[in-house]
C-alpha cells in the first residue's frame, strides 16, 4: 500500500480546476456555514493573489464556484461564474436559493445585476 501522506497537504491553483473564476457577488457568510447549509466541501487552493478555498456546485445546466479568500479584509466568499455564461441572473437566483442566502448576506453584485431582484425573499 503506498503511503499517501505527501498529498494530504497538497492545494489546487483555482484556474485550473474550474471556469467559473468571475466574481458576480460577494456573500457575507463563511465556508463553514455554507458547508453545513448546502452540504458543500471547500478545498485548499491558491490564485494569483492569495491562498483561498473553494467549493464548486454543479447546477441542472451551469455550474458556479464559491470562493474564500484566507488574507480578505471582509468576512464572505465570492459567487463565482464562468465568463462566457450568458444566464448570469438564473445562477445567481439558483445559488441564493440552494445556499439558503438571506438578501442581509448579499453584500455585493455586479454592476450589470438588478439588486432589488435578489434582495427579495
Amino acid at each position: 500500500m503506498k503511503d499517501n501522506s505527501a498529498f494530504q497537504d497538497y492545494i489546487d491553483r483555482f484556474e485550473e480546476i474550474t471556469n467559473a473564476t468571475m466574481p458576480v457577488a460577494f456573500l457575507s457568510i463563511n465556508p463553514d456555514e455554507l458547508e453545513k447549509r448546502a452540504k458543500l466541501h471547500f478545498r485548499k487552493g491558491y490564485d494569483d493573489l492569495d491562498y483561498l478555498r473553494f467549493a464548486m456546485v454543479e447546477l441542472p445546466t451551469d455550474v458556479f464556484s464559491l470562493v474564500y479568500h484566507e488574507r480578505s479584509p471582509e468576512l464572505g466568499v465570492e459567487l463565482c461564474i464562468d465568463p462566457q455564461c450568458q444566464n448570469i441572473s438564473a445562477i445567481i437566483q439558483s445559488a441564493i436559493e440552494l445556499l439558503k442566502i438571506e438578501p442581509k448576506h448579499i453584500r455585493w453584485l455586479k454592476e450589470s445585476m438588478p439588486e432589488n431582484h435578489y434582495l427579495q425573499a
